[in-house]
């Protein structure tokens, strides 16, 4: 995809049209650009729940595919699109969209990638929440 599309209701034209060069006649495991906006939101819901600041968010990725077929009898791929959504300096933007395969009993993938930056902050937060035992080695 060579231009970002900024993940919005108000933009839900630009993103459907996107989407639709990708999916062409695809009717499974498809992505519509109200799950864009869901998944933009549930990502930032994600990031804030981690504890990083607005000013910080910057760069931050959550990738998106639908599960496989849930029939063990089923064995062939289908179709399915995967969607990559990054953050910018205030919104989410459509970074790229493939249709790939997915296979029998394959899990929902929803990734959130953050940057070094994003991770020292997260873990930090993340510290702040228990405290080590002081445990003395018996001799």
């Amino acid at each position: 995809m060579k231009n970002k599309v900024k993940i919005t209701q108000q933009n839900s034209k630009s993103l459907f049209q996107k989407l639709q060069e990708i999916q062409k006649s695809a009717r499974v495991n498809v992505i519509d650009s109200e799950s864009l906006v869901s998944f933009a939101s549930e990502a930032e819901a994600k990031l804030a729940q981690l504890g990083i600041p607005k000013s910080y968010r910057l760069g931050a990725t959550f990738l998106f595919r639908s599960s496989g077929p849930w029939a063990k009898a089923y064995k062939f791929g289908q179709g399915a699109t995967m969607a990559e959504l990054i953050r910018g300096g205030k919104d989410w933007y459509l970074k790229s969209v493939i249709r790939t395969r997915v296979y029998p009993l394959q899990r929902e993938l929803r990734q959130l990638t953050l940057t070094l930056k994003q991770d020292a902050i997260a873990m930090e937060k993340l510290r702040g929440t228990y405290s080590l035992a002081n445990i003395v080695a018996a001799d």
